[in-house]
């Protein structure tokens, strides 16, 4: 979330372009995936919660 309180979000469990294929793994990297790519710190994931989205991710692209 930004702070004026934006959100942004990918449903992994589809086929993507490569942009938003691009977007999750810098997620998966704890990166944010934008242009700055900077280290993703609004909000920490368990390793398991990484491990079922890139799962689901690697299982559709």
């Amino acid at each position: 979330m930004s702070m004026d309180g934006s959100f942004h979000a990918i449903y992994v469990g589809c086929a993507m372009k490569a942009s938003l294929r691009s977007q999750v793994g810098a997620w998966l990297a704890s990166r944010n995936g934008l242009v700055s790519n900077t280290v993703y710190e609004f909000h920490s994931w368990s390793a398991a919660q990484r491990a079922l989205v890139r799962t689901v991710f690697e299982r559709h692209n």
